[in-house]
């Protein structure tokens, strides 16, 4: 199990810490400059680098499913 972490412009997994679809249940895909194979893990939780204005809110609404865990830091 991982954390996906959803940026303003990107998302990606926290455990490769490779690119991620924001929407994904797991990290079947890599996408970007280098597609390829995500690492399979499957995202149980969900947090952000962005502290920008109502981006936990935000987050909510894509991933309700998804426990939010706060900021990477």
């Amino acid at each position: 199990m991982a954390t996906l972490v959803i940026n303003r412009y990107d998302s990606y997994c926290g455990e490769c810490r490779k690119s991620a679809s924001p929407y994904a249940e797991s990290h079947d895909k890599v996408y970007g400059y280098r597609p390829g194979e995500g690492c399979g893990t499957v995202f149980d939780s969900v947090a952000s680098d962005y502290f920008g204005l109502n981006m936990k809110e935000r987050i909510a609404e894509m991933r309700p499913d998804l426990e939010w865990v706060g900021f990477d830091e």
